[in-house]
């Protein structure tokens, strides 16, 4: 049962914590790149509005300042909240004066506005001076003018850490609901597991032949009605299998029946063929009997035996007429008999044999001995 508890809270805890994580993470990856595109552009109407506002101002201020002032207005102008640095340029693309944090990345910076000689076309977009990712955004002024052509770079590290803030959450939103489905998982498991793990043994048992287990139903949820459907489902089982059991038994019967009668087959032919084996001389010795008992001739011991020949010869036919009967199941024909008169034939039969081995037989019959019904060959 502690195995079966285990096995359902690992489960569980796969089915409720899989999905919640999967979903977080896909979450954060399409978040991310959504609002990244959003304060990007959010960026780049800020820094086009700033640039705007220096393509008005800057070009009658360069003319009436020298280069050490512009260059300590740009750098003053640099420090906004969100700008990284300025740069100006003349109409050859020659620098005419930088703010601090460009001066740093002065080969970049003019790699990325000019080429060569020759200012490039307006563009903004997105590049990594230095070891910092800014938005660059260049736009010409005015060819005649001492100033030609103006850059500045917006500093995108807030939008990163936006980013950075946005995805900690949306993680610390999705480990709390794993968390949560973790615990629902232990709550059902706890719940769950013992009525499971009985009814998974029970189950095993079923399937290694105990037909007789029977569960008590829980009352938790739909798991009373399932414990009352396997209890009836082991019933109808073993129902089963006694009529199966049931079945078979007749099966044997019929089987044991069916070779009885094929013997009883075999001992009807072998009944008739010895019948008419016997039939012949056992006539003949009948016959000359009865004459023998008729002839008064001899000695009334001698007729004694010969009556004692044709009556044991009618037994044998007798006896040879119900082999020839026996494959049809025949009843025993029984007629009224003196138990007596069966007595007297059985010591007279064997009375010569006694006569022989020195035995003498005495008899002492009582009157009138009831008549029963009896089937005498047998008796």
């Amino acid at each position: 049962m502690q195995t079966t508890r285990q096995r359902l809270i690992l489960k569980l805890l796969l089915v409720l914590i899989l999905p919640p994580l999967a979903c977080t993470c896909f979450i954060v990856a399409l978040s991310s790149n959504h609002r990244r595109t959003e304060l990007l552009s959010e960026a780049d109407r800020e820094l086009a509005a700033y640039v705007t506002v220096l393509r008005t101002t800057l070009p009658r201020l360069a003319a009436q300042m020298d280069r050490p002032s512009l260059t300590a207005l740009i750098e003053q102008l640099a420090q906004h909240e969100r700008v990284h640095g300025i740069a100006l340029y003349n109409g050859q693309c020659h620098a005419l004066s930088r703010s601090e944090d460009l001066n740093l990345v002065a080969a970049e910076i003019d790699g990325l506005v000019c080429d060569g000689r020759k200012a490039r076309p307006e563009q903004h977009r997105t590049v990594l001076l230095g070891a910092r990712e800014v938005l660059v955004r260049t736009e010409p002024i005015s060819l005649q003018a001492e100033v030609g052509l103006v850059a500045v770079t917006y500093d995108l590290t807030v939008v990163r850490a936006i980013i950075d803030a946005g995805v900690k959450r949306t993680i610390m939103h999705g480990v709390l609901i794993a968390l949560c489905m973790a615990g629902v998982a232990l709550l059902i498991a706890r719940s769950l597991g013992g009525a499971l793990g009985t009814l998974v043994q029970a189950s095993e048992r079923v399937a290694s032949g105990d037909l007789a287990v029977r569960v008590k139903p829980p009352n938790l949820l739909e798991l009373g009605r399932l414990g009352l459907a396997f209890n009836q489902m082991t019933a109808g089982l073993a129902a089963a299998q006694r009529e199966l059991l049931a079945g078979e038994s007749r099966r044997r019967e019929l089987e044991q029946r069916l070779r009885h009668a094929q013997a009883l087959r075999v001992i009807g032919q072998v009944a008739a063929s010895l019948a008419h084996e016997i039939a012949s001389p056992l006539s003949t010795i009948l016959g000359w009997s009865r004459l023998a008992a008729d002839d008064p001739s001899l000695s009334a011991e001698f007729r004694d035996q010969t009556n004692i020949i044709s009556t044991q010869c009618e037994r044998i036919t007798r006896i040879v007429q119900r082999l020839l009967s026996v494959s049809r199941f025949p009843a025993g024909e029984r007629v009224p008999v003196r138990l007596s008169d069966v007595a007297m034939e059985v010591v007279t039969f064997l009375r010569s044999e006694c006569k022989v081995r020195g035995i003498t037989i005495g008899t002492e019959l009582a009157d009138g001995t009831p008549l029963v019904y009896a089937e005498r060959d047998c008796c």
